[in-house]
């Protein structure tokens, strides 16, 4: 089929975006073949299906780039099946994995809080960033009361998330909310993120920390 649809659009400005679904390990392979490869089972209709497939990235961020992408399923966003805030979360890190961000729900029947989640640009700019790093995980941590990861990766212009290892002054933006949060120095701790929730921000400026000098 690659070959057919390379012979097809040979000699002509005709662009195909060529997805495939095959569970042989397609990360390994795919970028030869196609444009993005399924890597996780199907995505359901409940929150535990979400944060599954988030899960699955851990080790797989690694095998998509420009030109090939590793591709988690559709998104769920629209629909009233997850809570609000684990939609704003499933679109943030998707979008963040630089994930195909395909939409199954009627977009006739979507709420004004769902047309803004998916008509964010500051959130579609990350997905979009011509650098098409997906975001790592970079720490977990778990306990009897609550469980949370850092995920982080850089951008054309920046980094997404956290966990940067920068130093000097750093301009934080809320990519949510699409606010800046202001200019840090030394730290800065997101509070009040909801159970489910997420907080996104794009960290600008400052320089990488030397591995040999304190974090």
């Amino acid at each position: 089929m690659r070959d057919a649809l390379d012979l097809a659009t040979k000699g002509n400005k005709t662009q195909i975006y060529y997805s495939i679904c095959e569970w042989g390990n397609p990360w390994l392979w795919g970028p030869s073949v196609s444009n993005s490869w399924r890597i996780s089972a199907d995505i359901q209709k409940v929150w535990s299906s979400v944060v599954s497939i988030i899960d699955s990235q851990a080790r797989l961020t690694q095998f998509g780039g420009p030109g090939g992408w590793n591709d988690p399923d559709m998104l769920v966003v629209g629909f009233d099946w997850i809570a609000f805030e684990e939609q704003v979360t499933h679109f943030c890190f998707w979008a963040a994995l630089k994930a195909p961000l395909l939409l199954g729900c009627d977009l006739t029947k979507i709420n004004a809080d769902v047309k803004n989640l998916v008509t964010n640009v500051d959130i579609i700019s990350v997905n979009q960033d011509p650098l098409g790093k997906s975001v790592c995980q970079v720490y977990y941590e778990t306990n009897d009361k609550s469980s949370y990861d850092i995920w982080t990766g850089p951008l054309n212009d920046g980094y997404v998330a956290k966990h940067c290892r920068l130093m000097g002054d750093v301009m934080i933006r809320d990519l949510v909310k699409q606010t800046d949060i202001g200019h840090y120095t030394d730290s800065y701790t997101a509070a009040n993120i909801p159970k489910h929730g997420v907080a996104f921000l794009k960290l600008s400026g400052g320089s990488a920390v030397n591995d040999n000098s304190s974090p």
